[in-house]
């Protein structure tokens, strides 16, 4: 029994080995190595490479799959969603308390702010968009980090006052004319907005890459016809 097992391993090591060997003088004499040694290390190499990207395929059509599976049996087997699923239903606002919130906005730096949409919770999330006629006269110089840093400290302390806690918050627009955040309710839907705003501020980046090339472009172009002139 032990014989046959050993044998059985000399078998499949040999077979491994000239196949290797071959493979390398096919690539040897194709001209994609300059010795055997080297062909079977570049044919190691591609058949790694190519399983890594069908693995990786693979992940990303049966991740969300098993994702789903996942929560499924949970939700089955306890009565429950997942916790990073839970919603913080008190994180939402009630109808009374929307317009109190867009109120404290008034002069602090809007001219006339009011609701333009509310929406309680969309996929574990609350959003809030606000428009206004501009910025009071005393706040015209404000920049967009400006606004956003006066914004959350007005929904924070708006959020302490009536919960006594703060919030997670994701400012989508600030502008002199509009204001438009979401609040996370849920550990789900944090991790989502995060995402987004990893996206964002990636596309941001190459933008102003994008453009720092550009401009670097020009002026050697320029450079280059002031000196032909």
């Amino acid at each position: 029994m032990i014989m046959e097992i050993i044998l059985e391993a000399v078998g499949i090591m040999l077979f491994l080995w000239l196949y290797l060997y071959f493979t390398g003088l096919f690539f040897y004499k194709m001209g994609h190595a300059e010795s055997i040694e080297e062909g079977a290390g570049e044919f190691i190499t591609s058949v790694v490479s190519e399983g890594m990207r069908i693995f990786r395929f693979l992940f990303k059509i049966f991740r969300p799959i098993c994702g789903f599976l996942g929560d499924a049996f949970y939700n089955e087997w306890t009565g429950h969603d997942l916790p990073k699923k839970l919603i913080n239903a008190e994180l939402i606002l009630l109808k009374e308390e929307v317009p109190k919130l867009v109120e404290r906005f008034k002069n602090s730096p809007y001219i006339v702010p009011s609701l333009s949409r509310y929406v309680s919770n969309s996929l574990g999330v609350l959003w809030l968009d606000i428009k206004a006629m501009g910025l009071i006269p005393l706040y015209q110089g404000l920049t967009r980090s400006d606004i956003c840093g006066m914004a959350e400290n007005i929904i924070q302390n708006f959020y302490l006052e009536t919960r006594g806690r703060s919030v997670k918050i994701f400012i989508k627009v600030a502008s002199p004319t509009r204001l438009y955040f979401a609040i996370p309710l849920s550990e789900e839907a944090e991790e989502y907005l995060e995402k987004q705003e990893e996206v964002q501020a990636q596309e941001s980046h190459e933008e102003e890459n994008l453009e720092l090339f550009q401009e670097e472009i020009l002026e050697e172009e320029t450079g280059d016809l002031d000196n032909w002139l």
